[in-house]
């Protein structure tokens, strides 16, 4: 299993949210808010690149249910 480092562009929350607050606990991540959209950096682990965006997506949704990811990009990992 790798490490890889994701930029997710979110919808369904903003930073002033108590649901962003247990987001950046729950997954270690930085939340930043640039055109209108609110965007989290944050770790994920699997075999591939699809496998860490699955889990943090997993994480993400039980902690922020109404929660959507409309993009990713991997900046780092294997």
């Amino acid at each position: 299993m790798e490490e890889y480092e994701l930029v997710v562009a979110l919808d369904g929350i903003t930073l002033d949210d108590d649901a962003a607050d247990r987001l950046a606990d729950a997954l270690d991540a930085v939340l930043s808010w640039r055109r209108g959209i609110c965007w989290m950096r944050a770790a994920g682990v699997g075999a591939t690149p699809e496998e860490a965006v699955a889990a943090v997506e997993a994480r993400a949704r039980t902690v922020a249910p109404g929660l959507r990811l409309v993009g990713v990009e991997v900046v780092g990992g294997a």
